[in-house]
Formats: structure tokens, C-alpha cells, sequence
């Protein structure tokens, strides 16, 4: 990659994660311009940027802080006004991709189900994901498909194993790369799901989401464009905020197990609020 991107020959590089691999390419992509963010407490991380800007202190739009910060690179250096900016991301199909047919012949809705985040530390407890999508098939006319990273198809396989309705699960659908599942995304109802990636592109494609934070991630950064209805979500620290409230050395034994706070999070506190999305969305039994 690194050098893909200095065969290119760039004039400016906007790296908004600073970690030690994007910093590489910036440096040796030899651009004029290479923004990033400010550390806290830290002084400017040269050479691998000739310019950094501060993150924002708070989010103040719909569309979630991670967004405004990344808008702040660009609005820091140029100028651009408000009506010239379009905060909501999109996502474009080819016309090809839009005649995209796996699902023809399906008489139900499909619900996409998140099944597995991108890390443990992302992942429900696989006993929670079944009750939930036991809860999902027995009470609503639905098909549901599994999204998941290739390498977590074993763990993909046990969660299917262990659902009551799989009749109602078409588990041999499934695409292996980003565009792929744009593709089968476009042709589903809606999402459900861990937060990560895929919640972020199926609000780029417009359908609505649920989101199933992680205790470790701000929601206050991630969660975009939410009005309760078409995107919600929920998180620990809403249902449960003394959880939150513990010292620092207990904090860092629960972290030390991140299952161990995802536990909280139990299908008790996430079905109702899920119900309510669900219902606005699709036919109940």
C-alpha cells in the first residue's frame, strides 16, 4: 500500500487514525500536505504530518463526533461553507449490482443480523445473539441472513446450530467481501447488529439499523444520525450507568475481561427496545 499510495503522487493525505501504519504511508508517501490530529499532550508527530487540527470537544450534529472530526481535517485547512457540505455518507450501486438476485423467490422480508464484531471486544455473548434472533423469528415474518468476517464461519455456524427457527435462516447466503455485502445489504429490510462497519454502510445504503454497542466504544462518537425510530441503539451505560461509576482499579480488572461487562448487556434489556425498532419496520406474527 505504501507504495501504491507514493506512486500516486498526492498533493494532500488526510489520515484520521494516526496509527503507526497510516503514519508510514503518509511519511513515505512524500505529499506536500499530510493532516492528521493533534495527540492530546503531545506535540505535532513529525515527520509524518506536515499539519495537524485538534479533534472537537463534543459532537454537535446528527451525524455523530467521528464524522465532525473527520470534517474538521478538511474544513481546518480549506474553506468550505456549511451549505457546500453534505454530512450524511451515501453509497452508490452500479446498475449491475442493483439487479443483484440471490433473495428473488423469498416471500419474507430479510433482516441482515450482525452476528460476530470485528473483535471480542465488539461481540455479544453467542448465547445472547441466539435468544435474540429466536426472539426475531418467532415473532416476526422475517428471513434472516448472517453477516460475519469470513474467518468467523465456524463461530458463525455454532450460533446457527443453536437457534430454535431455522427454517426461517438462510445460512448459504452469504458474501465474502465489503462490496459483496453492499450488494446483498441493498436488497434487505433492515440491520441488527453489533456496532462496526456494516451498521455504518446499511445507513449509507438508507435502511434502517439497530445498533448493539459495545461497553467499550462512545456511543457519543459512533452513533450516527439517530432519531429512535429509523436508527437507534442501545448501550450499557444507558441501562446500566453505575456500572461506570466504579474506581479505576476495578474498571481495569472488568476490562482486563471484556466479556465480562458485555455480559450486562443481557437480551432482558436489549428485546424490548429491539422490539419497538422492529415494529415500526416490519409484520409481527
Amino acid at each position: 500500500l505504501i507504495k501504491k499510495v507514493k506512486a500516486s503522487q498526492y498533493d494532500i493525505i488526510f489520515d484520521p487514525y494516526a496509527k503507526l501504519q497510516s503514519q508510514l504511508i503518509c511519511l513515505f508517501s512524500k505529499a506536500p500536505m499530510r493532516i492528521s490530529f493533534q495527540k492530546p499532550n503531545k506535540q505535532a508527530p513529525l515527520p509524518f504530518y506536515t499539519h495537524t487540527t485538534p479533534q472537537l470537544p463534543q459532537k454537535t450534529k446528527a451525524c455523530g463526533k467521528v464524522i465532525e472530526d473527520r470534517l474538521q481535517l478538511v474544513t481546518s485547512f480549506f474553506d468550505l461553507k456549511e451549505e457546500e457540505i453534505d454530512y450524511e455518507p451515501h453509497i452508490y450501486l452500479t446498475e449491475k449490482e442493483q439487479q443483484y438476485d440471490k433473495l428473488d423467490g423469498y416471500d419474507k422480508p430479510f433482516i441482515m443480523l450482525g452476528v460476530l464484531g470485528s473483535t471480542p471486544q465488539k461481540s455479544m455473548p453467542y448465547t445472547y445473539i441466539v435468544a435474540l434472533i429466536d426472539f426475531i423469528t418467532k415473532n416476526y415474518e422475517v428471513n434472516i441472513l448472517f453477516n460475519y468476517a469470513p474467518h468467523q464461519k465456524e463461530d458463525a455456524l455454532s450460533i446457527y446450530e443453536h437457534c430454535e427457527n431455522k427454517e426461517q435462516i438462510v445460512i448459504d447466503i452469504y458474501e465474502d467481501s465489503i462490496r459483496g455485502f453492499i450488494t446483498l445489504m441493498n436488497k434487505c429490510t433492515l440491520l441488527v447488529g453489533n456496532e462496526g462497519g456494516t451498521i455504518h454502510i446499511s445507513k449509507a445504503l438508507d435502511k434502517p439499523t439497530f445498533t448493539i454497542f459495545s461497553p467499550y466504544v462512545l456511543k457519543e462518537h459512533w452513533a450516527s444520525f439517530e432519531d429512535g425510530t429509523k436508527h437507534t441503539s442501545i448501550h450499557l451505560l444507558e441501562e446500566k450507568p453505575d456500572l461506570f461509576s466504579i474506581d479505576r482499579e476495578e474498571r481495569r480488572k472488568i476490562e482486563a475481561n471484556p466479556q465480562k461487562m458485555y455480559e450486562q448487556l443481557t437480551p432482558e434489556l436489549i428485546i424490548p427496545k429491539l422490539d419497538a425498532f422492529l415494529k415500526v419496520h416490519l409484520k409481527a406474527h
